[in-house]
């Protein structure tokens, strides 16, 4: 993927990603009270809808219920493509999601 249009095209209904969540498990705080996180790896997930604004993945809760976790297009500014099956989003400075394709 080189850019935002390749990742909505890669995105397709059923394919599988894992993701990455930068700001995922609280940590702590430092001397001056900042906040800092650990990344947390989140397990493979299917597409399992797809729309022209947004694509939802099938995720299994702890009780066996299957529900749809959407995630919202970025828009083109908020996003970086290091490598061919890769997407990183941001939220300003702060890298929030990976995304890779599985292959």
């Amino acid at each position: 993927m080189k850019n935002l249009s390749d990742f909505k095209k890669s995105a397709t209904l059923g394919s599988k990603w894992i993701g990455v969540r930068h700001q995922g498990k609280f940590e702590g705080r430092d001397e001056q009270g900042k906040a800092f996180y650990s990344s947390v790896v989140l397990p493979e997930r299917e597409v399992s809808i797809v729309q022209t604004n947004a694509i939802a993945f099938k995720h299994t809760n702890t009780d066996g219920t299957v529900v749809d976790s959407w995630i919202q297009f970025p828009k083109a500014k908020e996003c970086k493509f290091p490598s061919e099956d890769t997407i990183e989003i941001y939220e300003g400075d702060l890298l929030t999601l990976t995304y890779t394709k599985v292959v």
